[in-house]
């Protein structure tokens, strides 16, 4: 009897102990627990070719768990900015998949780093708006990895201030080249909804 009963508790004892050391792993340990969603205008301070210029566009991304966001954005270039041609401007808009990390995103103030990967356009325009068309476009692939330092300003809005890095490949438009078009980015960036 004694026997019967040391080998229930061990038998007991493996049954319960086994199956909680074998545990499915998961990417997210406890699940997901939280989905929502943001987004908003963005503003780009960059330069192109040289010239300081500003994109505008904007942004929306699905979040999981507080922390990471997918989604996708879009940018155009709002100022003018000269061609290699004298007269002409470049008209420039890129716009990709988003992938976002924010961490400590319950904290007032918090960081968050992300990366779009997408492709864009250029092409000259004359002065008075007119598309020059001897020169055609060219198509580019984008990444543009940045971070951000982020403002929890009230529950259903965050604003972001951050730096971004364009790299561009591609371009074989007369006058540009990938390093004309790639450079360094100052972002103010809106987000709205349910975070």
């Amino acid at each position: 009897m004694k026997k019967f009963i040391i080998t229930s508790i061990l038998l007991t004892f493996f049954m319960v102990t086994i199956p909680v050391m074998a545990q499915e792993e998961t990417l997210l340990k406890n699940g997901i627990y939280h989905t929502g969603g943001h987004g908003g205008p963005v503003s780009k301070l960059t330069s192109f070719n040289g010239e300081l210029g500003l994109m505008t566009g904007g942004r929306g991304v699905w979040t999981i768990n507080h922390a990471f966001s997918i989604g996708g954005g879009g940018y155009g270039l709002s100022t003018d900015i000269d061609a290699p041609m004298s007269d002409r401007n470049m008209n420039v808009q890129y716009g990709g998949v988003i992938l976002e990390y924010n961490a400590f995103p319950n904290r007032l103030i918090h960081f968050s780093a992300n990366t779009m990967i997408g492709a864009g356009e250029v092409n000259y325009r004359y002065i008075d708006n007119y598309y020059d068309d001897r020169y055609g476009s060219d198509k580019f692939s984008v990444v543009e990895p940045g971070l951000n330092l982020e403002l929890n300003v009230v529950k259903f809005f965050h604003i972001g201030f951050g730096v971004s890095y364009r790299f561009v490949d591609g371009i074989e438009l007369k006058g540009l080249r990938n390093n004309n078009m790639s450079g360094i980015s100052a972002n103010v960036i809106l987000k709205f909804g349910d975070f």
